[in-house]
């Protein structure tokens, strides 16, 4: 049996990890753990708790005002401890957050084999985003086991020297995830409980929200290169569209990040039509996606999510690591500035043409098969050869 210890500390990580670590439960050849580091513990109780995991192993790690540096010390520290008390054969990152960085690290250290799973997403400019795209690179250097969601993930890595034999292809686990979700969702309703199985206080008439012919616009923002006058842009554009379109209702999921926080209350908080929402569990933003019209968006997974969902995404950010579903006009790059943010939604909300367009474009990240293709591979190769 192969003992594996999954090392997370955010919502995207917990929920992309969350179906790999479910799969292994249910094989007898894998011991999983999984380690929550504590960078973001309530936002990745958010993305455990629709699936019914608790981490095995919880650390404490995050202060109030800590700067990056002094977190990874706190990271190096602790989760080296944990391997040493673990001793697992495989230690599973996922992403490119500081908690990835550090257990892929500290495995590399310990000589412990590492499996980056969304391994080879690359902007080609180290500040964009920051500081996740020097962060996804440096996994890439310790890791031996390579989990790419797309072949040009994988042509990225074949690029950059890694052997073809050690990259696999597996689409992306925030499908699988994503699915499991829906049809969660799905058989609930159809055994007559409800047609929203869960709290859902935003986006719906049935609970509440002004009325269901209103179309709305979902809207996330978090990166830091967008803090401060990106943000700022983002709100200016919302307010704009608040008051032009009256018939449209705008949900901001708000990041509890202060220099996020703040300004978006400050600069939104009393226009009517816009509703400022805490960050909601994985299936409550689910069923945010599924019910609004379009989404405006810095963040990854939700480039993956939405595609499949048929959701227009204006992404805010001059560069993807994703280019996938922009090639197939699924989403839409549109940077941070005021006014393209207000032409490209306003062109969504007013040409049913281009709307249809990008709805039917299709999702380019999987199938939602990823967290099979990886235990798979990992169940049918032996512990020896994980260490190249």
């Amino acid at each position: 049996m192969k003992k594996i210890l999954f090392i997370a500390g955010t919502r995207p990580e917990a929920i992309k990890i969350a179906p790999v670590y479910l799969a292994m439960k249910r094989r007898h050849k894998f011991d999983p753990i999984l380690c929550a580091t504590g960078q973001h513990s309530d936002l990745m109780r958010h993305g455990l708790e629709p699936f019914g995991i608790t981490p095995e192993i919880s650390l404490d790690t995050m202060r109030s005002g800590q700067p990056l540096h002094r977190l990874l010390g706190m990271l190096f520290q602790q989760i080296g401890d944990v391997m040493a008390q673990v001793q697992p054969d495989v230690v599973i990152v996922q992403g490119d957050t500081v908690s990835a960085f550090a257990g892929g690290w500290c495995a590399f250290y310990e000589k412990i084999s590492v499996t980056h799973i969304e391994a080879g997403l690359r902007t080609g400019n180290l500040h964009h985003p920051f500081p996740e795209e020097a962060t996804r690179r440096a996994l890439t250097i310790v890791s031996h086991i390579h989990m790419a969601p797309t072949d040009a993930a994988r042509q990225n890595l074949l690029k950059e020297g890694v052997p073809a034999r050690n990259v696999v292809v597996t689409g992306n686990t925030a499908i699988d995830a994503l699915y499991m979700t829906l049809e969660k969702r799905s058989s609930l309703a159809a055994d007559g409980s409800t047609s929203h199985p869960y709290p859902k206080p935003y986006g719906s008439a049935s609970h509440g929200y002004p009325n269901t012919a209103r179309r709305q616009i979902l809207v996330t923002g978090h990166r830091r290169e967008n803090l401060g006058t990106g943000l700022q842009n983002l709100c200016e554009a919302l307010l704009h569209l608040a008051k032009n379109f009256s018939d449209v209702d705008i949900i901001f999921s708000v990041h509890p990040n202060p220099a996020v926080d703040g300004p978006v209350r400050e600069l939104l908080g009393s226009t009517a039509n816009i509703r400022l929402v805490p960050p909601q569990d994985y299936q409550q933003f689910v069923d945010l996606m599924a019910d609004c019209y379009l989404i405006i968006s810095d963040s990854g997974g939700v480039q993956e999510e939405a595609p499949a969902l048929g959701k227009p995404v204006l992404v805010t950010r001059t560069t993807t690591e994703r280019p996938e579903a922009i090639e197939r006009g699924a989403n839409r790059l549109i940077g941070c500035e005021t006014n393209a943010i207000i032409e490209a939604a306003t062109e969504l909300l007013t040409d049913a043409g281009v709307y249809q367009k990008m709805s039917a474009a299709g999702c380019p990240y999987g199938d939602g098969k990823a967290s099979q293709r990886i235990c798979d591979y990992l169940e049918g190769l032996p512990v020896s050869d994980f260490i190249g």
